[in-house]
């Protein structure tokens, strides 16, 4: 990206943080399963305006001084009091994988291990049947 696109984001961010006043925005984050993959987001509309704006800030901040990487930010005025899940370290990174979850392929093998197991398991069941019949019948 060349300087003066990043310019204009920030002028653009700027523009955003001072139209959409930061009282009354809400949002919670919430953990309602077993891990991190199964949290949800919660908000009100200046809420969430306010959230893109944190982040739009974030992708064209300065990074600090202590860590080369690191995007000083601080969300904990949006966060409601019941939030399960806050955030503490924002950091950018030029260099991540090269593909997203969405874009990855599910792996066309597991079905088939799958068909294979069940498959097998009905077989061995059978044969256990045929051979307790033929017991039975002797």
């Amino acid at each position: 990206m060349n300087p003066l696109n990043i310019e204009h984001i920030q002028k653009i961010a700027s523009d955003l943080n001072d139209m959409v006043p930061r009282e009354e925005a809400r949002i919670r984050l919430h953990q309602y399963g077993g891990g991190p993959d199964e949290c949800q987001i919660v908000g009100n509309q200046r809420g969430y305006l306010r959230l893109g704006i944190e982040f739009l800030s974030i992708a064209v901040a300065p990074l600090s001084i202590q860590s080369n990487d690191a995007v000083v930010a601080d969300l904990s005025y949006l966060l409601t009091d019941d939030s399960d899940v806050g955030f503490d370290w924002f950091e950018r990174c030029e260099d991540l994988p090269a593909k997203s979850q969405a874009e990855r392929k599910p792996h066309s093998l597991v079905p088939v291990v799958i068909f294979l197991v069940l498959l097998s398991t009905f077989i061995v069941f059978a044969i256990g049947v045929v051979t307790v019949v033929s017991w039975v019948c002797q």
